[in-house]
Protein backbone atom coordinates (compact mmCIF):
# COMPACT_ATOMS: atom_id res chain seq x y z
CA UNK A 1 0.00 0.00 0.00
CA UNK A 2 1.43 3.16 -0.65
CA UNK A 3 2.75 5.28 1.67
CA UNK A 4 1.10 8.55 0.33
CA UNK A 5 -0.25 11.46 2.81
CA UNK A 6 -2.58 13.85 2.40
CA UNK A 7 -4.24 17.00 3.89
CA UNK A 8 -7.83 16.88 5.68
CA UNK A 9 -9.51 19.33 8.35
CA UNK A 10 -13.00 19.81 9.75
CA UNK A 11 -15.56 20.04 7.27
CA UNK A 12 -15.66 24.01 8.99
CA UNK A 13 -11.92 23.77 7.81
CA UNK A 14 -10.77 23.71 11.10
CA UNK A 15 -7.71 21.42 13.08
CA UNK A 16 -6.12 20.18 9.46
CA UNK A 17 -4.16 17.39 9.42
CA UNK A 18 -1.93 15.21 7.26
CA UNK A 19 -3.11 11.52 7.18
CA UNK A 20 -3.30 8.41 4.63
CA UNK A 21 -6.64 8.29 2.88
CA UNK A 22 -7.51 4.27 2.53
CA UNK A 23 -10.83 3.30 1.34
CA UNK A 24 -12.20 0.23 2.93
CA UNK A 25 -11.60 -3.51 0.94
CA UNK A 26 -12.30 -6.23 3.36
CA UNK A 27 -9.97 -8.35 1.66
CA UNK A 28 -6.67 -5.04 1.70
CA UNK A 29 -7.90 -3.67 5.54
CA UNK A 30 -9.25 -6.09 7.73
CA UNK A 31 -5.94 -6.57 9.64
CA UNK A 32 -6.15 -2.79 10.77
CA UNK A 33 -2.77 -2.81 12.79
CA UNK A 34 -1.39 -3.88 9.25
CA UNK A 35 -1.91 -0.58 8.25
CA UNK A 36 0.45 2.56 8.66
CA UNK A 37 0.40 4.01 11.98
CA UNK A 38 -3.33 4.04 14.15
CA UNK A 39 -6.28 4.06 12.60
CA UNK A 40 -9.64 5.62 12.83
CA UNK A 41 -12.97 5.76 10.43
CA UNK A 42 -14.38 8.38 8.45
CA UNK A 43 -17.96 8.65 6.74
CA UNK A 44 -19.10 11.85 4.48
CA UNK A 45 -16.40 13.64 6.29
CA UNK A 46 -18.75 16.57 7.65
CA UNK A 47 -18.04 16.96 10.85
CA UNK A 48 -17.03 20.13 12.18
CA UNK A 49 -14.29 18.93 14.37
CA UNK A 50 -11.26 16.25 14.67
CA UNK A 51 -12.88 13.38 15.30
CA UNK A 52 -12.48 11.52 11.83
CA UNK A 53 -9.24 11.62 10.64
CA UNK A 54 -6.10 10.90 12.62
CA UNK A 55 -2.72 12.73 12.18
CA UNK A 56 0.42 10.57 10.61
CA UNK A 57 -1.83 7.24 10.73
CA UNK A 58 -4.17 6.21 8.45
CA UNK A 59 -7.65 6.73 7.81
CA UNK A 60 -10.00 4.72 6.38
CA UNK A 61 -12.59 5.45 4.35
CA UNK A 62 -16.37 4.12 3.66
CA UNK A 63 -15.26 2.33 -0.07
CA UNK A 64 -17.15 -0.75 -0.33
CA UNK A 65 -19.36 -0.37 2.38
CA UNK A 66 -22.37 1.17 0.95
CA UNK A 67 -25.92 -0.02 0.32
CA UNK A 68 -29.02 -1.46 1.84
CA UNK A 69 -28.20 -4.82 2.62
CA UNK A 70 -32.00 -6.59 3.38
CA UNK A 71 -35.70 -4.23 3.95
CA UNK A 72 -38.33 -6.79 6.42
CA UNK A 73 -41.18 -4.32 4.99
CA UNK A 74 -43.31 -6.48 7.42
CA UNK A 75 -41.66 -5.68 10.45
CA UNK A 76 -39.90 -2.16 9.54
CA UNK A 77 -36.53 -2.91 9.90
CA UNK A 78 -33.72 -2.24 7.41
CA UNK A 79 -30.39 -3.80 7.00
CA UNK A 80 -27.93 -1.30 5.59
CA UNK A 81 -23.43 -1.41 5.09
CA UNK A 82 -22.33 1.51 7.35
CA UNK A 83 -21.18 3.65 4.25
CA UNK A 84 -25.01 4.30 3.60
CA UNK A 85 -26.16 7.96 3.09
CA UNK A 86 -28.92 8.86 5.29
CA UNK A 87 -30.16 9.87 1.76
CA UNK A 88 -30.21 6.59 0.13
CA UNK A 89 -32.11 4.88 3.23
CA UNK A 90 -34.96 7.70 2.60
CA UNK A 91 -35.16 6.81 -0.91
CA UNK A 92 -35.46 2.92 0.03
CA UNK A 93 -38.02 3.41 2.27
CA UNK A 94 -39.77 6.15 0.63
CA UNK A 95 -43.56 4.52 0.00
CA UNK A 96 -43.42 1.48 1.73
CA UNK A 97 -45.24 2.68 4.74
CA UNK A 98 -42.01 3.44 7.16
CA UNK A 99 -39.66 5.68 8.08
CA UNK A 100 -36.70 6.57 9.30
CA UNK A 101 -37.27 8.06 12.77
CA UNK A 102 -34.59 10.21 13.34
CA UNK A 103 -33.36 12.70 10.50
CA UNK A 104 -30.29 14.96 12.28
CA UNK A 105 -28.72 17.75 10.12
CA UNK A 106 -27.53 16.57 6.79
CA UNK A 107 -28.86 13.84 4.25
CA UNK A 108 -25.63 13.42 3.23
CA UNK A 109 -24.38 12.00 6.82
CA UNK A 110 -23.88 7.91 6.97
CA UNK A 111 -25.04 5.37 8.99
CA UNK A 112 -21.79 4.70 10.89
CA UNK A 113 -21.27 8.21 11.35
CA UNK A 114 -25.21 8.26 12.51
CA UNK A 115 -24.47 5.68 15.12
CA UNK A 116 -20.84 6.63 16.30
CA UNK A 117 -22.01 10.24 17.03
CA UNK A 118 -25.40 9.30 18.06
CA UNK A 119 -26.87 12.58 15.51
CA UNK A 120 -30.52 13.72 17.14
CA UNK A 121 -32.58 16.14 15.17
CA UNK A 122 -35.69 18.51 15.22
CA UNK A 123 -38.12 15.80 16.85
CA UNK A 124 -35.54 14.36 19.84
CA UNK A 125 -38.66 15.19 22.37
CA UNK A 126 -41.19 12.18 20.18
CA UNK A 127 -38.10 10.09 19.04
CA UNK A 128 -35.08 10.20 21.29
CA UNK A 129 -31.55 10.06 19.41
CA UNK A 130 -30.37 7.78 16.28
CA UNK A 131 -28.97 4.88 18.45
CA UNK A 132 -32.10 4.10 19.93
CA UNK A 133 -33.62 2.78 16.81
CA UNK A 134 -30.02 0.35 16.67
CA UNK A 135 -31.39 -2.78 16.73
CA UNK A 136 -28.11 -4.69 16.48
CA UNK A 137 -24.38 -3.64 14.39
CA UNK A 138 -21.78 -5.30 13.37
CA UNK A 139 -17.82 -3.82 14.01
CA UNK A 140 -14.52 -5.10 13.04
CA UNK A 141 -12.34 -4.45 16.16
CA UNK A 142 -8.80 -3.72 16.35
CA UNK A 143 -7.88 -7.67 16.46
CA UNK A 144 -9.74 -8.19 12.76
CA UNK A 145 -12.89 -9.71 14.60
CA UNK A 146 -16.35 -9.39 13.50
CA UNK A 147 -18.49 -8.86 16.33
CA UNK A 148 -22.12 -8.23 16.19
CA UNK A 149 -23.04 -6.20 19.28
CA UNK A 150 -26.82 -5.33 20.72
CA UNK A 151 -28.63 -4.76 23.86
CA UNK A 152 -28.78 -8.41 24.39
CA UNK A 153 -25.12 -9.42 22.60
CA UNK A 154 -21.98 -7.97 23.49
CA UNK A 155 -24.39 -4.86 25.33
CA UNK A 156 -20.81 -3.59 26.64
CA UNK A 157 -19.32 -2.83 23.21
CA UNK A 158 -22.61 -1.31 21.94
CA UNK A 159 -23.15 0.88 25.04
CA UNK A 160 -19.45 2.40 24.03
CA UNK A 161 -20.02 2.16 20.13
CA UNK A 162 -23.04 4.02 20.09
CA UNK A 163 -21.87 7.51 20.86
CA UNK A 164 -18.30 6.09 20.61
CA UNK A 165 -17.61 8.32 17.64
CA UNK A 166 -15.81 5.19 15.88
CA UNK A 167 -13.05 4.85 18.63
CA UNK A 168 -14.79 1.10 19.30
CA UNK A 169 -13.71 -0.29 15.89
CA UNK A 170 -15.53 -0.11 12.39
CA UNK A 171 -18.75 -0.09 12.03
CA UNK A 172 -19.79 -2.50 9.08
CA UNK A 173 -23.18 -2.66 8.85
CA UNK A 174 -26.38 -2.17 11.38
CA UNK A 175 -30.19 -3.37 11.50
CA UNK A 176 -32.19 0.08 11.95
CA UNK A 177 -35.98 0.09 13.33
CA UNK A 178 -38.39 2.46 11.12
CA UNK A 179 -41.19 4.35 12.64
CA UNK A 180 -45.55 4.03 10.71
CA UNK A 181 -45.29 7.04 7.75
CA UNK A 182 -47.42 9.54 8.33
CA UNK A 183 -46.89 11.28 5.41
CA UNK A 184 -43.98 12.89 3.98
CA UNK A 185 -45.68 16.17 3.71
CA UNK A 186 -45.40 18.87 7.17
CA UNK A 187 -46.83 22.09 7.61
CA UNK A 188 -44.24 24.73 9.08
CA UNK A 189 -45.18 27.74 10.66
CA UNK A 190 -42.75 30.38 12.16
CA UNK A 191 -44.04 32.96 14.81
CA UNK A 192 -41.51 35.49 16.18
CA UNK A 193 -40.56 35.71 19.56
CA UNK A 194 -39.20 39.08 21.25
CA UNK A 195 -36.05 39.10 23.35
CA UNK A 196 -38.50 39.09 26.67
CA UNK A 197 -39.20 35.50 25.66
CA UNK A 198 -38.06 32.45 28.03
CA UNK A 199 -37.16 30.80 25.30
CA UNK A 200 -36.67 27.70 27.48
CA UNK A 201 -40.18 27.28 28.89
CA UNK A 202 -41.50 27.88 25.06
CA UNK A 203 -39.28 25.00 23.56
CA UNK A 204 -40.16 23.02 26.57
CA UNK A 205 -44.17 23.80 26.34
CA UNK A 206 -44.65 23.08 22.82
CA UNK A 207 -45.39 19.52 21.69
CA UNK A 208 -45.16 19.67 17.99
CA UNK A 209 -43.98 17.03 15.47
CA UNK A 210 -40.68 19.11 14.66
CA UNK A 211 -39.75 22.07 16.45
CA UNK A 212 -36.49 24.92 16.67
CA UNK A 213 -35.78 28.18 17.40
CA UNK A 214 -33.75 30.30 15.14
CA UNK A 215 -31.92 32.75 17.13
CA UNK A 216 -31.21 36.65 15.76
CA UNK A 217 -27.72 37.71 15.52
CA UNK A 218 -26.38 38.76 18.16
CA UNK A 219 -27.91 35.66 20.04
CA UNK A 220 -27.46 37.15 23.52
CA UNK A 221 -30.71 39.23 22.90
CA UNK A 222 -32.43 35.44 23.04
CA UNK A 223 -34.80 36.55 20.10
CA UNK A 224 -35.80 35.29 16.89
CA UNK A 225 -38.57 32.77 15.41
CA UNK A 226 -40.09 29.72 16.56
CA UNK A 227 -40.93 26.65 14.42
CA UNK A 228 -43.03 24.39 14.37
CA UNK A 229 -43.93 21.82 11.87
CA UNK A 230 -46.88 19.00 11.95
CA UNK A 231 -47.47 16.27 9.33
CA UNK A 232 -49.94 16.60 7.21
CA UNK A 233 -52.14 14.57 4.39
CA UNK A 234 -50.43 13.87 1.20
CA UNK A 235 -52.61 15.50 -0.85
CA UNK A 236 -51.84 18.78 0.50
CA UNK A 237 -50.24 20.59 -1.82
CA UNK A 238 -46.38 21.80 -1.04
CA UNK A 239 -42.84 22.66 -2.90
CA UNK A 240 -41.07 19.58 -4.56
CA UNK A 241 -39.32 17.35 -3.23
CA UNK A 242 -36.01 18.87 -2.44
CA UNK A 243 -33.86 16.06 -3.16
CA UNK A 244 -34.44 17.09 -7.28
CA UNK A 245 -33.11 20.85 -6.68
CA UNK A 246 -29.61 22.28 -7.23
CA UNK A 247 -27.45 24.11 -4.40
CA UNK A 248 -25.75 27.34 -3.99
CA UNK A 249 -22.52 27.97 -4.10
CA UNK A 250 -21.10 31.07 -2.77
CA UNK A 251 -18.23 32.43 -0.42
CA UNK A 252 -19.68 35.24 1.88
CA UNK A 253 -17.04 35.42 4.39
CA UNK A 254 -17.89 38.94 5.65
CA UNK A 255 -19.44 39.83 8.76
CA UNK A 256 -21.62 42.38 6.94
CA UNK A 257 -23.01 39.72 4.80
CA UNK A 258 -23.70 37.10 7.24
CA UNK A 259 -25.41 38.98 9.78
CA UNK A 260 -27.56 40.69 6.24
CA UNK A 261 -28.24 36.96 5.37
CA UNK A 262 -29.62 36.34 8.76
CA UNK A 263 -31.87 39.22 8.76
CA UNK A 264 -33.40 38.47 5.36
CA UNK A 265 -34.10 35.11 6.82
CA UNK A 266 -35.73 36.83 9.91
CA UNK A 267 -37.68 38.84 7.20
CA UNK A 268 -38.57 36.14 4.99
CA UNK A 269 -39.85 33.82 7.38
CA UNK A 270 -41.74 36.30 9.63
CA UNK A 271 -45.20 34.30 9.77
CA UNK A 272 -44.11 31.70 7.69
CA UNK A 273 -47.07 29.17 7.26
CA UNK A 274 -46.56 26.91 4.56
CA UNK A 275 -46.55 23.05 3.64
CA UNK A 276 -42.94 21.07 2.51
CA UNK A 277 -41.40 17.99 1.94
CA UNK A 278 -40.11 16.60 5.59
CA UNK A 279 -36.77 16.46 4.57
CA UNK A 280 -36.88 19.89 2.99
CA UNK A 281 -37.81 20.99 6.78
CA UNK A 282 -34.69 18.91 8.08
CA UNK A 283 -32.24 19.11 5.95
CA UNK A 284 -32.87 22.89 5.25
CA UNK A 285 -29.07 23.87 5.07
CA UNK A 286 -28.40 21.17 2.52
CA UNK A 287 -29.45 23.37 -0.32
CA UNK A 288 -27.02 25.94 0.56
CA UNK A 289 -23.53 24.07 -0.03
CA UNK A 290 -21.38 27.24 0.66
CA UNK A 291 -22.45 26.69 4.48
CA UNK A 292 -18.70 25.20 4.73
CA UNK A 293 -17.16 28.57 3.01
CA UNK A 294 -19.08 31.08 5.00
CA UNK A 295 -16.35 32.35 6.78
CA UNK A 296 -13.44 32.21 4.17
CA UNK A 297 -10.25 30.28 4.45
CA UNK A 298 -10.54 31.07 8.40
CA UNK A 299 -12.97 28.39 8.95
CA UNK A 300 -15.53 28.42 11.60
CA UNK A 301 -16.52 26.69 15.26
CA UNK A 302 -19.65 24.97 15.43
CA UNK A 303 -20.06 24.97 19.04
CA UNK A 304 -23.33 23.15 20.88
CA UNK A 305 -24.25 22.74 24.34
CA UNK A 306 -26.94 21.91 26.18
CA UNK A 307 -28.26 22.76 29.57
CA UNK A 308 -31.32 22.04 31.69
CA UNK A 309 -34.45 24.15 30.52
CA UNK A 310 -34.73 26.53 33.16
CA UNK A 311 -31.19 27.77 32.56
CA UNK A 312 -30.85 27.53 28.75
CA UNK A 313 -31.64 31.27 28.50
CA UNK A 314 -29.29 32.22 30.91
CA UNK A 315 -26.46 30.31 29.86
CA UNK A 316 -27.31 31.80 26.08
CA UNK A 317 -27.28 35.92 26.88
CA UNK A 318 -23.71 34.30 28.69
CA UNK A 319 -22.16 32.81 25.69
CA UNK A 320 -23.41 36.06 23.60
CA UNK A 321 -22.22 39.18 26.18
CA UNK A 322 -18.78 36.76 26.17
CA UNK A 323 -18.19 36.61 22.56
CA UNK A 324 -19.38 40.71 22.42
CA UNK A 325 -17.11 41.51 25.23
CA UNK A 326 -13.90 40.09 23.04
CA UNK A 327 -15.46 41.60 19.41
CA UNK A 328 -16.49 37.83 18.12
CA UNK A 329 -19.96 37.07 16.40
CA UNK A 330 -21.74 34.06 16.16
CA UNK A 331 -23.96 33.13 13.29
CA UNK A 332 -26.58 30.61 12.36
CA UNK A 333 -27.96 29.59 15.56
CA UNK A 334 -30.34 27.19 16.00
CA UNK A 335 -32.56 26.07 19.77
CA UNK A 336 -33.40 22.74 19.96
CA UNK A 337 -35.54 20.96 22.62
CA UNK A 338 -34.12 17.52 23.96
CA UNK A 339 -36.56 15.04 25.18
CA UNK A 340 -36.02 12.58 28.44
CA UNK A 341 -35.02 9.34 25.94
CA UNK A 342 -32.31 7.52 27.40
CA UNK A 343 -29.81 7.13 24.70
CA UNK A 344 -27.87 3.60 24.84
CA UNK A 345 -24.63 5.19 24.49
CA UNK A 346 -22.34 5.78 27.08
CA UNK A 347 -20.90 9.24 25.52
CA UNK A 348 -24.21 10.61 23.80
CA UNK A 349 -24.91 13.71 23.89
CA UNK A 350 -28.39 14.33 23.65
CA UNK A 351 -30.23 14.44 27.92
CA UNK A 352 -33.25 16.19 28.61
CA UNK A 353 -33.08 19.99 28.48
CA UNK A 354 -31.87 22.05 25.32
CA UNK A 355 -29.41 22.75 23.55
CA UNK A 356 -28.07 25.54 21.24
CA UNK A 357 -25.74 25.23 18.33
CA UNK A 358 -23.92 28.54 16.53
CA UNK A 359 -21.69 29.24 14.33
CA UNK A 360 -18.22 30.88 15.20
CA UNK A 361 -15.77 32.60 13.21
CA UNK A 362 -12.12 31.49 13.70
CA UNK A 363 -9.70 34.44 14.69
CA UNK A 364 -7.98 35.06 17.59
CA UNK A 365 -9.29 34.49 21.18
CA UNK A 366 -12.02 32.76 19.82
CA UNK A 367 -10.47 29.26 21.73
CA UNK A 368 -10.09 30.52 25.13
CA UNK A 369 -13.90 32.14 24.99
CA UNK A 370 -15.46 28.76 24.01
CA UNK A 371 -13.42 26.82 26.73
CA UNK A 372 -14.23 29.78 29.63
CA UNK A 373 -17.93 29.58 28.46
CA UNK A 374 -17.51 25.66 28.65
CA UNK A 375 -16.77 25.49 32.06
CA UNK A 376 -19.86 28.08 32.52
CA UNK A 377 -22.21 25.03 31.21
CA UNK A 378 -20.27 22.71 33.45
CA UNK A 379 -21.39 24.42 36.61
CA UNK A 380 -25.34 24.59 35.18
CA UNK A 381 -24.69 20.52 34.86
CA UNK A 382 -24.70 20.82 30.76
CA UNK A 383 -22.18 19.25 28.38
CA UNK A 384 -20.72 19.64 24.57
CA UNK A 385 -21.38 17.77 21.57
CA UNK A 386 -18.00 15.88 21.22
CA UNK A 387 -19.01 15.44 17.48
CA UNK A 388 -18.38 19.38 16.78
CA UNK A 389 -16.11 19.88 18.95
CA UNK A 390 -12.72 22.03 18.52
CA UNK A 391 -12.15 23.20 22.07
CA UNK A 392 -12.94 21.40 24.95
CA UNK A 393 -10.13 19.93 27.17
CA UNK A 394 -9.50 16.43 29.03
CA UNK A 395 -10.65 17.77 32.22
CA UNK A 396 -13.35 19.14 31.01
CA UNK A 397 -14.62 15.96 29.09
CA UNK A 398 -14.44 14.27 32.36
CA UNK A 399 -16.34 16.48 34.18
CA UNK A 400 -19.26 16.51 31.09
CA UNK A 401 -19.00 13.01 30.64
CA UNK A 402 -19.57 11.08 33.35
CA UNK A 403 -19.09 7.73 32.56
CA UNK A 404 -16.16 8.03 30.66
CA UNK A 405 -14.52 5.68 32.94
CA UNK A 406 -16.99 2.91 32.29
CA UNK A 407 -16.11 4.04 28.50
CA UNK A 408 -12.52 3.46 28.75
CA UNK A 409 -12.94 -0.24 30.43
CA UNK A 410 -14.95 -1.10 27.54
CA UNK A 411 -12.50 0.17 24.85
CA UNK A 412 -9.64 -0.94 26.76
CA UNK A 413 -11.02 -4.74 26.31
CA UNK A 414 -11.59 -4.43 23.06
CA UNK A 415 -8.28 -2.20 21.87
CA UNK A 416 -5.62 -2.98 24.59
CA UNK A 417 -2.74 -1.16 22.28
CA UNK A 418 -4.68 1.74 21.49
CA UNK A 419 -4.93 1.02 17.52
CA UNK A 420 -7.86 2.86 16.83
CA UNK A 421 -7.35 7.00 17.42
CA UNK A 422 -8.01 9.79 15.76
CA UNK A 423 -7.30 13.85 16.56
CA UNK A 424 -9.78 14.12 19.35
CA UNK A 425 -8.87 11.48 20.76
CA UNK A 426 -5.52 12.27 21.47
CA UNK A 427 -6.50 15.82 22.22
CA UNK A 428 -8.88 14.94 24.72
CA UNK A 429 -6.44 11.52 26.21
CA UNK A 430 -9.88 9.58 25.44
CA UNK A 431 -7.51 6.43 25.48
CA UNK A 432 -4.64 6.96 27.87
CA UNK A 433 -3.67 3.30 27.60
Amino acid sequence: MPDTQTTVASWSHLLPARTRLVAYDRATTAALDQLAGPVIFRGAGRSFGDCAYISNGTTLTSGELRGILDFDRAHGVIACASGTSLLALHLAVSGSGWALPVYGGTRWATVGGAIGNDIHGKNHIHQGSFGRHVLDLTLLTADGSLVTASPASEPDLFAATIGGIGLTGLIISARLRLVPAVSDTVRVRAVPFPPATDLGRLLAQADSDYQFGWLRHPCRQVRGLHYRAEHVSAHEPREEDPRRRGTLRLNLARPVLLGGLDRLRGLAHRRLDRTMHVADLNYWGDRFEFRSNLFGRRGFHEYQFTVADDVFDDAVRTLGGMLERTGLHSYFTVAKRLGGHRSPGLLSFPRQGCTLSTQIPDGPGVLGVLRSFTDVVISLGGRVYLAKDSCATKEQLERMYPEIGRWREIALRYDPKGLIQSDLARRLDLKPW
